[in-house]
């Protein structure tokens, strides 16, 4: 209770002087004001982003206090945050030639290095500060891992925040963005241990639940994830982030009809959102309503018209009621707006592939391929796209590609072995087939089936049998 009282009084006393400033410029008087009390102004509006108002009070202050260190490290700072890093380096140079045991001067020096692409010369700053700092080492070093952080370099800002860590293990600045920079590194059990940590000391932070949600769903872990947006929501039911990320969740886990329901409550909080519209046309798509799912389409739709995600399934729907007009121009639309999604090509190619117009499947197949080849799929209707049109040796000739990514899929290994036969190479047949067997023997039966004149070849026959036993 002491400690809060005295923050509450620490803030209350913060901003009688913010007003006292602000009295004076609107009447144009003048008063004295001490460093620390311009310190507090200046820190003021910088976290309002107003940095003209900072530097003009900065201006103020070194006028009455020409001689103040603090500050000069706060025109240091103004000039890094202007992007002005030489300028600063200049100045933060000449006060270390005043006072050469300054932390706080070895951490901004230590900053404008780093973004000047000085890694080395940075590093060897910011071992300096914290060298030079006599207590709370761990905010010295959280401080260097920030910068490292910003410029996207989350090893060294690791290096930094562990040691703090290490200092000390209750710092939640530290355990925030320990978490933060592991989820980066998609390192995400480490992620989620030090989330945990920041929890244990303050479980009332609903962005630290939120963050966890997302590093839960990104591990597959969805209940898991469910259950910390649930955390949030109960800190701030109006967090709609986290009702959002709660339907992805469910969404992801299959569990469509949850997942409608929590994405209709963010509605709730973000009218005709089209993304969310979008996502209960997908939800009611795969439970096999179609009327609702298009219903949805259709209104994500009219807020935005170009939604590939939403023609894409409306053409899907539409070539499952066999509306095959209505679904052309959506898939066509689909790709129009997204030309590098496999997916849409694939299905567009079957829509050509079931409408005969076998030119314009192998134009989606071959793209489909491009855009992945690692979907065994696309190849073996690429393949049977070929056959389709007489021309086997270029149907081989896509399966060998395929299986050179696809080493696992017995699938593919068995319909090469049915063009190999058809095209009478025998030998090469029988040893695709036979690795075929090795990989998955019950699907031998698939080829017999779709191909009978394989059972009556010997070397497929005698393989068979030594398989089978």
């Amino acid at each position: 209770m002491r400690g809060e009282a005295f923050d509450r009084f620490a803030d209350e006393g913060k901003l009688e002087i913010i007003m006292q400033f602000e009295e004076l410029v609107r009447t144009g008087s003048s008063n004295y004001f001490d460093v620390y009390q311009y310190e507090l102004i200046i820190d003021h509006f910088l976290e309002m982003g107003q940095l003209g108002h900072a530097e003009y009070i900065l201006e103020m202050g070194i006028d009455q206090h020409p001689s103040s260190l603090e500050l000069q490290l706060k025109k240091a700072q103004l000039l890094l945050n202007k992007g002005l890093l030489k300028k600063a380096l200049r100045l933060l140079d000449m006060m270390n030639s005043i006072e050469s045991t300054n932390p706080d001067i070895y951490l901004l020096r230590g900053t404008a290095l780093n973004f000047l692409g000085e890694a080395q010369k940075a590093f060897e700053s910011f071992q300096k500060a914290v060298n030079f700092t006599e207590e709370e080492k761990d905010d010295t070093l959280y401080q260097a891992g920030v910068t490292y952080q910003q410029t996207g370099d989350y090893d060294t800002a690791l290096l930094f925040y562990e040691q703090a860590c290490g200092i000390n293990p209750e710092n939640e600045n530290v355990l925030y963005d320990l978490g933060y920079c592991y989820d980066k590194k998609d390192e995400f059990k480490k992620s989620v241990h030090y989330y945990n940590k920041y929890l244990d000391l303050n479980p009332f932070n609903e962005f630290v639940w939120y963050n966890l949600g997302i590093v839960y769903n990104k591990m597959g872990e969805f209940d898991e994830a469910i259950n910390s947006y649930d955390f949030a929501l109960s800190i701030d039911e109006r967090y709609s982030a986290a009702v959002y990320n709660k339907a992805n969740a469910y969404a992801n886990s299959e569990r469509y009809e949850e997942a409608i329901e929590t994405y209709k409550e963010y509605l709730g909080l973000d009218p005709e959102n089209q993304e969310a519209l979008c996502y209960i046309g997908e939800c009611y798509a795969f439970l096999n309503k179609k009327v609702l799912a298009l219903e949805f389409f259709q209104r994500a739709l009219r807020q935005n018209p170009d939604i590939a995600e939403a023609h894409f399934f409306m053409g899907h729907i539409y070539l499952q009621q066999e509306n095959m007009e209505a679904g052309d121009h959506h898939l066509r639309k689909s790709l129009e707006l997204d030309d590098t999604n496999c997916e849409y090509w694939y299905i567009f190619g079957k829509l050509n592939f079931d409408s005969n117009n076998f030119t314009e499947a192998l134009r989606a197949f071959l793209r489909a391929t491009e855009l992945n080849d690692e979907m065994p799929e696309y190849w073996l209707s690429l393949s049977e796209t070929y056959a389709k049109i007489g021309r086997i040796e270029k149907a081989i000739n896509a399966l060998r590609k395929g299986i050179k990514v696809n080493t696992k899929n017995a699938e593919i290994r068995y319909k090469l072995t049915a063009y190999l036969l058809e095209n009478d190479e025998e030998t090469s047949a029988a040893e695709v087939f036979e690795s075929a067997l090795s990989l998955d023997f019950e699907r031998h039966k698939e080829l017999l089936s779709e191909y009978p004149k394989a059972s009556q070849n010997e070397s497929i026959n005698k393989l068979i049998n030594k398989y089978n036993q």
